[in-house]
């Protein structure tokens, strides 16, 4: 039965290599790493003496794998995805042209498509439908040009 260790490591370790990927953590990337290089240096089985050396090793190589390649691979794939992404909305707000509606009372901006946003400062008579440009968001609320 000692023989199945090895194989739990490795399987430990690429289950939280993967677990890594969508919870980036420094925790999770060094235990998986530790984890890998724990399960090279029991399958190298050299005496304990070589055997620090060895992990010590494996964990530089395996450390300096994980993070120049796996992350790269990972973080390029995250770009990939959110290439047609649109932009957070405090971005790309400002300048944008917005409809007045009023709500109970309130002045309210209809922006992209259905976002109902405050109005810091409403028109003295504003007018339902009209268009308007959004100079900025300041703490939750639109303010008009």
């Amino acid at each position: 039965m000692d023989w199945l260790m090895p194989e739990w490591l490795l399987a430990i370790s690429v289950t939280v290599f993967v677990v890594d990927i969508f919870w980036q953590t420094e925790i999770l990337s060094w235990s998986a790493v530790l984890i890998t290089a724990g399960y090279i240096t029991w399958r190298v089985g050299v005496p304990l003496k070589w055997g620090i050396a060895v992990f010590l090793v494996s964990t530089i190589v395996v450390g300096m794998f994980y993070h120049f390649f796996l992350r790269a691979v990972v973080g390029m794939q995250v770009r990939m995805l959110q290439g047609g992404a649109p932009n957070e909305t405090i971005d790309s707000i400002r300048g944008a042209e917005a409809t007045i509606h009023i709500v109970d009372g309130r002045t309210m901006l209809r922006w992209n498509g259905d976002e109902l946003w405050p109005v810091k400062n409403p028109p003295a008579a504003p007018v339902e439908g009209q268009r308007v440009k959004i100079a900025r968001l300041e703490n939750g609320l639109a303010v008009i040009q």
